[in-house]
C-alpha cells in the first residue's frame, strides 16, 4: 500500500519538469485498492490532481482535490501543512472562472494555518492574487515570493514570480514585468522545472527580454553601492529601519540615508516600489 507515496513524488516531479508523458505512466502504475484507504492513497490522488491541473483538465483536477478534502475531513486529519488541497482546488476553480469559490477556499485555508511563514501560506497568497484585483496582486505575490525563497521551494517560487511578472504587466509596468519574468526563468531552470502549469496569462509577458537591461545586471541596480544594496535587500524583505540597523550594525539614520539614495538612483518613491530583483540579488546571509 505504501507504493502510493513514491509514486506521488514521481508524478509531482515529472509534472513539475513538464514531462507529462512520464507522469502519466506513473499514474497508471498498478496500485492496490487498499492504498486509497491510507494517507499514501491521498498523496497519490493529490499528485494526480496536479497532473490534471498542469495538462489543462481543471474540472478533473477539482474533483480530485475535493475528494482529498472529503477524505481528510472524514479521517479528521485535515491539516493544510500535510496536503494543502484547498489551495489547489482554488487554483482549479480559478482556471474554471469561479473566482468567488476560489476565494472562499483560500480564505478558509488561511484561517486554518497557524503560521504566516510557511510554504502553504505562500501558496495560498499566490492563488489569492490570481482572483484579486490587479492592484492588489503585486503585494500578495511579493510576500509569497519572499516566503518561498526562505523555504527553498524553487518550483513554487518560479510560479509566484511568473504571476508577479504578469501582475506588473497588467498594471502597465513593462520593465518590471520583464525583470521579474527573467528571474522566474532563472529560478525554474535552477530546479529543472518548466513554467508550463502556471495560469496561461502568466506566460504572456511581453518579449523580447533583451530589449533593455534587466535583472541583476541592469544599469540602475549597478549604480547602487554594496552598502545600499544590502540595506535595500533587507527593506525589500519587509524589515523595518530599526531591524535593518540591528542586523547590519549601523545606525537607523544611516539606514535612512542609504534608502534615500536608493530611491533617488532607482527613480522610485519608497520601499513599496523596490524591485523584487533586489531581494534575490542583494540577499545576504543572516
Amino acid at each position: 500500500m505504501g507504493i502510493g507515496s513514491p509514486l506521488s513524488v514521481l508524478v509531482l516531479t515529472k509534472t513539475g519538469m513538464g514531462d507529462h508523458e512520464s507522469a502519466w505512466k506513473y499514474l497508471n502504475h498498478p496500485v492496490p485498492h487498499e492504498t486509497y484507504n491510507t494517507c499514501y492513497g491521498l498523496q497519490f490522488l493529490y499528485a494526480r490532481g496536479h497532473y490534471y491541473l498542469a495538462t489543462g483538465k481543471a474540472e478533473d483536477a477539482l474533483v480530485g482535490f475535493m475528494s482529498c478534502g472529503d477524505l481528510l475531513r472524514t479521517w479528521r486529519i485535515d491539516w493544510p501543512g500535510f496536503l494543502p488541497w484547498r489551495a489547489r482546488a482554488a487554483e482549479a476553480e480559478a482556471r474554471l472562472g469561479n473566482g468567488s469559490s476560489a476565494r472562499s477556499l483560500i480564505e478558509e485555508q488561511l484561517s486554518l494555518l497557524e503560521s504566516e511563514r510557511t510554504r502553504t501560506w505562500a501558496l495560498s497568497l499566490r492563488v489569492l492574487a490570481e482572483v484579486s484585483e490587479p492592484a492588489k496582486r503585486p503585494g500578495l505575490l511579493k510576500e509569497a515570493s519572499r516566503i518561498l525563497h526562505t523555504c527553498g521551494d524553487n518550483l513554487e517560487l518560479a510560479r509566484a514570480l511568473a504571476a508577479l511578472s504578469q501582475a506588473h504587466h497588467l498594471l502597465g509596468d513593462a520593465r518590471q514585468a520583464r525583470l521579474v519574468f527573467r528571474r522566474a526563468q532563472e529560478v525554474a531552470k535552477k530546479c529543472g522545472a518548466l513554467l508550463n502549469d502556471t495560469p496561461p496569462a502568466s506566460r504572456r509577458t511581453p518579449q523580447p527580454l533583451n530589449s533593455e537591461p534587466v535583472g541583476p545586471g541592469s544599469d540602475l541596480i549597478l549604480e547602487l553601492s554594496d552598502a545600499e544594496r544590502r540595506v535595500a535587500s533587507l527593506a525589500t524583505q519587509g524589515y523595518s529601519n530599526r531591524e535593518i540597523s540591528n542586523r547590519l550594525y549601523i545606525t537607523t539614520s544611516t539606514v535612512e540615508q542609504h534608502l534615500t539614495r536608493v530611491y533617488r538612483k532607482l527613480g522610485i518613491s519608497g520601499r513599496k516600489d523596490l524591485p523584487v530583483d533586489l531581494y534575490f540579488d542583494g540577499l545576504i546571509p543572516l
